[in-house]
């Protein structure tokens, strides 16, 4: 939690105090100031033995991650947001790898909650830019498919409900369009109370 903790703050070094606070809220200083200590060997042991032993650095009582000798999927993400119109299809199919799973997948750590918000709106943008290039390149089906993937993460998209029932009627898929808009009428009236 610790790694991850600084890799989320890769921009600006934490101070000891606010590490300490999130990490361990309710101990006491001299027990959280030992369970850091003890976190930050490990964390040097186990990436000196992967030839990383400049991972982690500390300048006086502030901390961060070397990002520049690591290759990190969130940096990457949130690096990639100021650049998606630039990007080719193929960057952009790269870059959607990168969204297949959710932030700290399966933990719950609380400083992470609104950024775990963040990066979900984040990958939704990036796989709609990715089937607007796959349009720009006519080739419709990888944009249909790209479209349906966004709509499994986010039901009540009426964006992408309303672009992928476009393609399928464009592309002569009738029963398909009706099926996707039968669906999403059924959710947004269940969940929301309204009609798209």
């Amino acid at each position: 939690e610790l790694f991850a903790l600084l890799v989320h703050h890769y921009k600006t070094p934490l101070a000891k105090f606010t590490i300490l606070d999130t990490l361990f809220p309710d101990a006491d200083y001299d027990k959280a100031n030992k369970l850091f200590y003890v976190s930050c060997s490990y964390l040097r042991s186990a990436f000196s033995k992967l030839n990383y032993p400049e991972v982690l650095i500390r300048d006086n009582d502030n901390y961060r991650i070397n990002t520049s000798i690591l290759d990190c999927d969130y940096i990457t993400l949130l690096e990639s947001e100021k650049k998606l119109a630039d990007m080719s299809t193929k960057e952009l199919i790269e870059l959607s790898l990168l969204c297949a799973g959710e932030y700290h997948m399966g933990k719950s750590y609380d400083w992470a909650l609104e950024t775990k918000a963040y990066i979900e709106t984040l990958s939704r943008k990036i796989l709609l830019s990715l089937a607007d290039a796959y349009i720009a390149d006519g080739n419709t089906l990888d944009a249909i498919s790209t479209l349906e993937k966004c709509l499994m993460n986010d039901p009540l998209n009426e964006e992408v409900v309303d672009k992928l029932i476009r393609l399928l009627i464009n592309n002569n898929q009738l029963s398909k369009a009706r099926a996707i808009f039968s669906t999403f009428e059924s959710k947004i009236q269940d969940e929301l109370g309204l009609d798209p």
